[in-house]
């Protein structure tokens, strides 16, 4: 709950909240959305809910050990669709049954083939697949240095690296691969800690359960790279 009233005062300080009327955002709200504080980031945009457009605004304090890290797919995430969020309910994974698991990273479109490369320098850790899904092919972990080690981990791919190599950052590490019949997609993940059996997750239970932690234990939004763990964007 500190984590909120700490984003809340910070919306409050900076002024962001808009009037919002149908169609189009009020003419004459103010446009602060480069009001960053020192030491913080922000993600903003607008969503449409039927008629109405709302701008979003978020300041999330920056994650001193988490350096600004590539992109993994060709050009930025604004190229992609989100198709599940960090926080997300995931699905696929029950624990205890009945209570969804939680997204511990972002889904975004992608297209078969295309490049995959690493975030940032760093070794790779575990070349991974799920025996209960092996459609969904690979996941690359890589560690990285910081002041604190942390790692990032890429689902769905066709891997070209393997366990025990050095990466740089931008380095292809492989393709997006064909998982049929599911929507063809990245999973990108980012863990602020060294790596464990953890850091291979895609998704973990809201309480712990069957021997892993509570969401989001020490996963942080890629979107962000923040130590929020958990952004809920505020719609204003």
């Amino acid at each position: 709950m500190q984590n909120y009233g700490k984003i809340l005062s910070c919306l409050v300080a900076v002024g962001i909240l808009m009037s919002v009327m149908p169609a189009v955002v009020a003419e004459g709200a103010p446009d602060r959305s480069n009001e960053v504080p020192d030491g913080y980031i922000s993600s903003s945009g607008t969503i449409s809910h039927g008629h109405a457009i709302t701008y979003i605004s978020i300041f999330a304090e920056a994650d001193p050990n988490i350096p600004p890290l590539k992109w993994p797919l060709n050009g930025t995430l604004s190229d992609r669709t989100i198709l599940l969020d960090f926080g997300a309910n995931w699905t696929y994974g029950e624990c205890p049954y009945g209570v969804y698991k939680k997204h511990v990273g972002i889904d975004v479109t992608a297209i078969k083939g295309e490049n995959v490369s690493a975030a940032e320098d760093g070794e790779v850790e575990a070349k991974v697949s799920d025996s209960k899904h092996p459609e969904w092919k690979y996941g690359i972990v890589i560690e990285h240095s910081g002041v604190n080690n942390f790692t990032t981990v890429y689902w769905h791919i066709d891997p070209i690296v393997n366990e025990g190599d050095h990466v740089t950052k931008g380095q292809k590490i492989g393709t997006i691969a064909n998982i049929a019949p599911y929507a063809i997609h990245l999973h990108f993940g980012v863990r602020n800690s060294s790596y464990s059996d953890i850091a291979t997750r895609g998704a973990l239970p809201q309480t712990d359960c069957g021997g892993y932690p509570a969401f989001p234990e020490y996963f942080i939004d890629p979107k962000t790279g923040s130590v929020l763990k958990n952004v809920t964007f505020i719609y204003v």
